[in-house]
């Protein structure tokens, strides 16, 4: 059986980068991109030809979305609703499963967490991954 896709998402406030730990590493960590519609559409162009063509009954690719700071409320994240509806240009992705990791709010007057790196949500996605086969 075919090993499903992997896509980690990094997501700041107003950019995110990827990395696809099967990939090579020449080609596995992406650039950062501004999460807007333009910059969605430049993250599928940049995938596509590294995933390659969807195959016949092939497992869904599993796409983790990280946090990489607490983000406000108010805060206007583009990336999440396109994926999580599947609406285009990720819909090209398909079939994929997504899952989102946020980072709590602290409480007031308690410290705010370290920033995570790309490292961190490669990590906490392997973590979930083992989880769910």
């Amino acid at each position: 059986m075919a090993l499903a896709a992997e896509i980690v998402i990094l997501l700041s406030v107003g950019s995110f980068q990827a990395l696809l730990p099967q990939a090579p590493k020449a080609t596995g960590t992406s650039p950062s991109f501004p999460d807007t519609a333009a910059g969605v559409t430049q993250f599928v162009q940049w995938v596509r030809p590294i995933l390659g063509e969807p195959k016949f009954n092939q497992p869904p690719t599993r796409v983790c979305v990280v946090g990489a700071v607490p983000f406000s409320e108010g805060t206007v994240l583009y990336l999440p609703e396109p994926l999580w509806l599947s609406r285009q240009p990720l819909r090209q992705l398909e079939p994929y499963s997504a899952s989102f990791h946020y980072v709590e709010l602290p409480a007031p007057g308690a410290k705010a967490p370290a920033p995570r790196t790309l490292r961190d949500a490669g990590h906490l996605c392997a973590q979930e991954w083992k989880k769910k086969p």
